[in-house]
């Protein structure tokens, strides 16, 4: 998975935040967070929803599996994140 994400992560980068595949015309921002466990930097490509100029939304679904992603768990443990939009 990690490979998977990384590029993503790459193709967001490199084209200003767009991403084909799966992603292609959606909203993805790269999610910044520390591990629950090790406080490791983490980063995640997410969909996310706008709500305000200065506020967005995003959505631990993990593709509408019956468990939350890993990255939701970090999040309750460490929730000071940043942001790549």
């Amino acid at each position: 998975m990690a490979d998977w994400n990384q590029n993503v992560i790459d193709e967001f980068r490199a084209n200003a935040g767009q991403v084909g595949g799966n992603f292609e015309g959606r909203t993805l921002l790269l999610l910044h967070h520390r591990g629950a466990k090790t406080g490791a930097e983490r980063v995640n490509p997410v969909a996310y929803q706008r709500l305000s100029d200065d506020s967005v939304a995003v959505f631990a679904s993990k593709g509408g599996a019956a468990t939350n992603p890993d990255w939701y768990h970090n999040i309750v443990a460490n929730p000071d994140v940043t942001v790549e939009l």
